[in-house]
């Protein structure tokens, strides 16, 4: 199925939202530990600990609120029990996106092959994914 630009909007319209609404009071200490230029970083723990945060504090300072680069997608939103990850992250690399980071990933059907498709197939897309689901993740 081929996508385009207004099919994917409401969910970049929803991670510019939460790009541009992200609190800065607490920064969260792992964003130094973690060397970002990997082109798999996993991000597992349990709810409520940062994680979301961490992500989109990391977006925004490194690639700005409305990036063309990078883009944060919630795979627990409404909008993936209609729509799949996969053809998103097709249309993202197609024009020109280096960096997707999937929240809640075990959220997506087979999740496992899907990171491992994104990271063949898409050779320079930089993936980061994360989880609160820590039995699913490990």
């Amino acid at each position: 199925m081929k996508i385009e630009f207004e099919d994917i909007k409401p969910i970049l319209d929803t991670a510019h939202r939460l790009l541009a609404e992200v609190p800065f009071e607490i920064h969260r200490y792992l964003a130094d530990a973690i060397d970002w230029r990997d082109r798999l970083i996993c991000i597992k723990g349990p709810k409520g600990t940062g994680k979301t945060t961490l992500i989109l504090q990391h977006i925004k300072e490194k690639f700005g609120p409305e990036s063309d680069k990078a883009v944060y997608l919630a795979l627990d939103h409404l909008w993936f029990a209609s729509h799949e990850v996969l053809p998103v992250v097709d249309w993202l690399y197609a024009n020109g996106y280096t960096h997707v980071f999937l929240d809640e990933v075990h959220h997506a059907e087979k999740w496992q092959p899907l990171v491992k498709t994104i990271c063949d197939f898409y050779p320079k897309l930089n993936v980061v994914y994360s989880g609160s689901s820590i039995l699913k993740l490990t």
